[in-house]
């Protein structure tokens, strides 16, 4: 590891436009490779329709932050039959 975590953000709406990606810019500690929305993109990182097609294509990452709202019902679920709970908010490999 190159001192800083690999990163992926799940959920990409005005909370984590606003409040996640500033904070995870600012922390020299992770560095953001991907994200998965389905209504929006991340510039300059690899963007995924779900979260089931970022775990498959990103084998590299040290976390997922799973910025969803409470409407989702708590939980992500990825196609690999991995899931976790909002209150989790990250999500270690």
């Amino acid at each position: 590891m190159n001192g800083s975590y690999m990163l992926a953000v799940v959920g990409v709406g005005k909370i984590a436009c606003d409040q996640h990606l500033p904070a995870i810019a600012a922390n020299p500690g992770f560095t953001l490779v991907a994200a998965a929305s389905r209504n929006a993109q991340v510039e300059s990182v690899r963007n995924y329709t779900d979260i089931g097609a970022l775990l498959a294509a990103e084998p590299g990452l040290d976390a997922v932050s799973l910025c969803a709202p409470n409407s989702t019902g708590g939980t992500a679920r990825s196609s690999n039959g991995k899931s976790t709970s909002r209150r989790r908010m990250v999500y270690w490999r």
